[in-house]
Formats: C-alpha cells, sequence, structure tokens
C-alpha cells in the first residue's frame, strides 16, 4: 500500500488549524471574562451552581485545546519527518550514477 503525501497541503492545513486553534482560544477568554463579569451581578445558590458549572465546562474546554494542541504537535512532526525522508531520497537519487554519465 502506497501513502501519497503533499507536505505542502500538510503545512497549509496545519497553518489553517493553528490559526483556528488561536482564534478559538481568543473567544474562549473573552467568553470567560464575560461569564467572570455575569458571576458578580447575584448572589446565592443558583450562583454557586453557576460558578461550579462554568468551572467544569473550563477545564473540558481546557482539555479539548490541550488536545487540539497536541494534534498540531504531532501533524508537524510528521511534516517534518515526511520532508526529511524526500530530501534523503532525493538525495540518494542524486548520487546514483548510471554507467553513460560517467
Amino acid at each position: 500500500m502506497n501513502i501519497e503525501i503533499s507536505t505542502p497541503n500538510l503545512a497549509a492545513d496545519i497553518s489553517r488549524m493553528q490559526e483556528k486553534l488561536d482564534n478559538l482560544v481568543s473567544a474562549k477568554d473573552q467568553v470567560y471574562r464575560c461569564l467572570e463579569t455575569l458571576n458578580t451581578m447575584w448572589d446565592g445558590t443558583a450562583n454557586t451552581i453557576f460558578i461550579g458549572q462554568t468551572r467544569i465546562d473550563q477545564m473540558v474546554f481546557q482539555s479539548l485545546i490541550k488536545n487540539l494542541n497536541e494534534l498540531i504537535e504531532c501533524m508537524e512532526y510528521a511534516h517534518s519527518q515526511y520532508e526529511k525522508c524526500n530530501d534523503d531520497v532525493n538525495s540518494k537519487i542524486a548520487s546514483i550514477r548510471l554507467s553513460n554519465d560517467t
């Protein structure tokens, strides 16, 4: 089985994913700043439950962001390995001398 990879496409995918993740983190920070402001507007049992659920949601969100960062790191590693392999193959091909090249 042959697997073909386009390293320029992979690099573009990595870049797009990183950009989307950066935007997501920025939006998350903005939402949680608003939630902190909202939290100051009332007291009582409902507020306590709200704060607790917000913290749980924030931990889940952080875990998702961590997983996405790890995926991007894996893709970056794969990209570097594909590029290295491609360079190695091209180097070996260039070093082969055909009998009529001498």
